[in-house]
């Protein structure tokens, strides 16, 4: 069904950042204003909350600059960006967005974890190990699939032929490993600062 002209409506990831940024300032206001200087934590929180978005919009924006230049078929046909002039620009606004989201997710996770609510200074060397196994799964999952063809997509193939599927693959394989390593790494790093605050 076509949409009505004029009734269509549409909110943009640049709209829903520029939203939680003004909640987030919006609520460190209240606290500012609500309780004495002691008790404000909710800069704290958030602060590490953006931090940890920006680290992970970097390390998306690497991510997908590095996969970006081994098949060029993935982010046209597997992420829908067209190859025009504006392709690599495109290619990076995914990755910071990509990134961006996965990282604050990472900080809201660890900040709620923390049973210290009055410090997370010391959350942020957490931030390391999602960024680590990142790599490692990534890598190894990528390169094995390259060498052995593990994964195979007879529509892919059709599409775009053996050569270029192959590193088509190789670049999908290599996200699955850079999510999958991730997860572990917020997993593993709940777990250690759900002990270590509690203690």
């Amino acid at each position: 069904m076509n949409n009505i002209p004029g009734t269509s409506f549409h909110i943009t990831y640049e709209h829903r950042l520029i939203a939680l940024l003004l909640f987030m300032g919006g609520m460190v206001i209240y606290d500012f204003v609500k309780n004495p200087p002691g008790q404000r934590q909710r800069w704290r929180n958030y602060g590490f909350i953006l931090a940890a978005g920006l680290i992970g919009a970097a390390f998306g924006l690497g991510v997908d600059l590095c996969t970006s230049q081994v098949s060029v078929d993935y982010f046209i046909h597997g992420k829908g960006i067209t190859y025009d002039n504006s392709f690599m620009l495109n290619v990076m606004r995914l990755g910071l967005k990509a990134g961006f989201s996965a990282g604050a997710v990472t900080g809201c996770v660890f900040v709620v974890v923390n049973a210290d609510k009055s410090r997370v200074d010391y959350l942020f060397p957490y931030l390391i190990l999602p960024l680590l196994l990142a790599m490692f799964a990534g890598s190894v999952l990528g390169c094995f699939q390259f060498q052995t063809g593990w994964i195979t997509q007879r529509e892919v193939i059709a599409a775009l032929g053996l050569f270029r599927a192959k590193y088509f693959t190789t670049v999908w394989m290599t996200h699955v490993g850079v999510y999958a390593g991730g997860l572990a790494g917020i997993l593993i790093g709940c777990a250690t600062i759900y002990s270590h605050s509690r203690h």
